[in-house]
């Protein structure tokens, strides 16, 4: 768009370049000067004249003024894709490679059950360092209504206040969450677990500051997969409504 806009100006402006009047020309044309006075001042000021030269300036100011939004347009956006590279940009994700799954050994008399805790990792994948202020997360266990009906807008609870911890691009911290109400499963819960009556779900949020601009992550991970979906190995994956899969 903004080349055309350039070769049409140029051509206009070539066209509208008077050519060189000889100079034999100058004497015929001083002779005809009077009779063309009186005209002259009549056309004088009318943008319409008869010999169209009123409207090209018209159409040159119009195709400048285009041309002049169109590169200012250009540069905001090539300053805000710039900005937005630079920035920071903070991600969680499991503590572990992918297909990580939770403890779920069967009860035995006499040992107590493993504590069921999720392991995350929040990680700084920018270019400007992230001063994060807030993080929040829980880890419940729900069956497949309570899922499909989980508020529009996540309940965190209390968010824990970091104090504008610093994480350069690259650097990551640990952040682990036991399971809520109760750390431990039952053999029935954990069968229901594994026939996907019921689910394990996971959803944090972060909040940091990027560029001197607040900026917010939030993530939610479904264990051992979205109901209706099927994967080749159980595993955390990505689930829940939109409010609790966005960043900022």
């Amino acid at each position: 768009m903004l080349k055309y806009l350039v070769i049409v100006t140029l051509i206009w402006a070539v066209t509208q370049t008077p050519s060189p009047v000889p100079e034999k020309a100058l004497d015929s044309a001083s002779q005809t000067a009077g009779s063309v006075q009186n005209q002259g001042k009549n056309d004088k000021g009318n943008p319409t004249s008869s010999d169209g030269s009123g409207w090209g300036l018209v159409i040159v100011g119009v195709l400048q003024t285009l041309l002049f939004t169109v590169t200012w347009i250009a540069i905001r956006q090539q300053a805000t894709t710039q900005k937005t590279a630079e920035r920071a940009w903070m991600i969680i994700i499991p503590d572990k490679p992918e297909g990580w799954e939770p403890i779920l050994l069967p009860e035995q008399p006499g040992v107590p059950a493993r504590l069921n805790v999720f392991r995350a990792a929040m990680k700084n994948v920018g270019r400007t360092p992230a001063h994060v202020t807030k993080i929040a997360a829980r880890y419940i266990n729900l069956d497949k209504s309570e899922f499909e009906k989980l508020p529009e807008e996540p309940d965190y609870g209390r968010k824990e206040s970091l104090e504008s911890m610093l994480l350069v691009p690259g650097d990551s911290f640990p952040k682990a969450v036991p399971l809520w109400p109760k750390s431990r499963l039952t053999t029935e819960e954990i069968e229901s677990i594994r026939t996907a009556k019921s689910f394990l779900y996971f959803y944090a949020c972060i909040e940091y500051r990027a560029l001197g601009k607040k900026r917010e992550t939030r993530v939610g991970f479904i264990y051992p997969f979205p109901p209706g979906a099927s994967y080749e190995t159980p595993g955390f994956r990505r689930s829940g409504p939109p409010a609790y899969n966005r960043a900022t």
